[in-house]
């Protein structure tokens, strides 16, 4: 005989499946008595409980005075409104599929951020202008914006636990994105959750997120659909028609709202990765481009370096300027100008002078100095950004 047991309650209203234990723990509460029928996988008809108290641990001394002999012939069994006898087939409970509710999570989370996001916008704006005046006043701001801050998370969290606590523990169940997607909370016997139940049950799903929402994840794997933070609270997600007057409107089939936040979840989260690759890839782009033109101005300097020598060599001195070279002027886009001179410890030495480049200021009017040693080779060094400049020059 199975261990999955359904009940009628007092309005002859199917509930369940439940398990052994949570029919004797309804029992105990006297939520259910004797005469509420159970039925379970192998029984030919619902049957009175009071017939089936030694499978449910029910001794002597628990059941009502009344049923502790129960007749040999039950009475007829009363209708149940969900389930015809004949069949022997109870209606099942729809448990929402991890697409669902995922779905409903990337919804709640999308309300819940741009609400945040919305006041820490306005509070910034505030914070800012305060911190100006107490600029002016000789203040300083910055502990004070690091507490609101703080505070603000601690806001965050609270508003969160709020939004899911009290929809959840409300009469539809669900939180505004459980609604859209057709799903409700429910506890082990199918009612609503009180306001400590959901708030517990959201306290929970604390480890679904620091287990790198591999407790989320669950949900697609468990037998009933439940999550870590389900499993812990002992709650269940299920379809929003389950335990009411009309549990044949329930459905396990994805329907166009769902596909279309999966969609929209899938699009967020492509563009936020693209997001973050652009912010790397763009600047780290514009960097070797402006690295190979610095480079490229270096090289553009090797006619001047050959004047140079010539001159040392014909004259046995520095020269005063670039004009005493007779240098073209400069061909590379980067190189404002080349000046020669003399450095103070003696040596002769070529300026370039740079330019900016895609509009990066950084380099504009920086200067690289190629400084001739003793030995015939060249020095290079740089008040230039290092991230811009060739190795030989950093």
């Amino acid at each position: 005989m199975s261990d999955i047991w359904y009940y009628a309650d007092r309005q002859q209203q199917q509930q369940g499946p439940l398990a052994t234990a949570d029919i004797a723990a309804l029992f105990r509460q006297r939520r259910i008595d004797g005469d509420s029928l159970v039925w379970c996988e192998g029984l030919p008809e619902w049957q009175p409980l009071s017939r089936h108290y030694e499978a449910f641990g029910i001794s002597a001394s628990d059941a009502d005075p009344g049923f502790l002999f129960p007749p040999a012939i039950p009475p007829p069994a009363p209708p149940v409104a969900v389930q015809e006898v004949g069949t022997r087939v109870p209606a099942q409970v729809v448990q929402a599929g991890f697409a669902r509710r995922f779905g409903a999570f990337f919804i709640d989370s999308l309300i819940l951020s741009l609400s945040f996001y919305a006041v820490l916008t306005v509070l910034v704006v505030m914070a800012a202008m305060a911190g100006s005046l107490g600029a002016l006043n000789g203040r300083e701001p910055s502990a004070a914006l690091v507490t609101g801050y703080l505070l603000m998370m601690l806001l965050y969290y609270v508003v969160a636990g709020l939004y899911y606590a009290l929809q959840e523990s409300g009469p539809h169940q669900a939180t505004l994105g459980k609604r859209a997607l057709g799903i409700k909370v429910t506890d082990s016997f199918g009612q609503r959750l009180s306001f400590s139940h959901a708030l517990g049950r959201w306290a929970a799903a604390f480890l679904s997120h620091i287990t790198l929402y591999i407790g989320f994840l669950m949900a697609a794997f468990t037998e009933r659909k439940q999550a870590l933070h389900d499993l812990i609270a002992g709650t269940f997600v299920v379809d929003r028609w389950a335990y009411t007057d009309s549990p044949e409107k329930q459905s396990s089939e994805s329907s166009g709202c769902l596909i279309a936040v999966v969609l929209a979840a899938v699009a967020f989260f492509l563009v936020f990765m693209l997001g973050i690759l652009a912010a790397i890839a763009i600047p780290a782009y514009q960097d070797y481009t402006i690295r190979a033109k610095v480079a490229e101005a270096v090289m553009s300097a090797a006619p001047a370096k050959v004047a140079m020598q010539e001159f040392i060599a014909n004259t046995d001195r520095c020269p005063r300027d670039a004009g005493e070279l007779g240098l073209e002027p400069a061909t590379s886009a980067m190189v404002r100008s080349i000046e020669a001179g003399e450095l103070e410890g003696g040596r002769c030495s070529l300026q370039i002078e740079l330019m900016g480049l895609a509009g990066n200021y950084a380099i504009d009017g920086k200067q690289i100095w190629l400084e001739l040693q003793d030995n015939g080779e060249w020095r290079c060094s740089s008040n230039a950004p290092g991230k811009y400049l060739p190795a030989n020059c950093r």
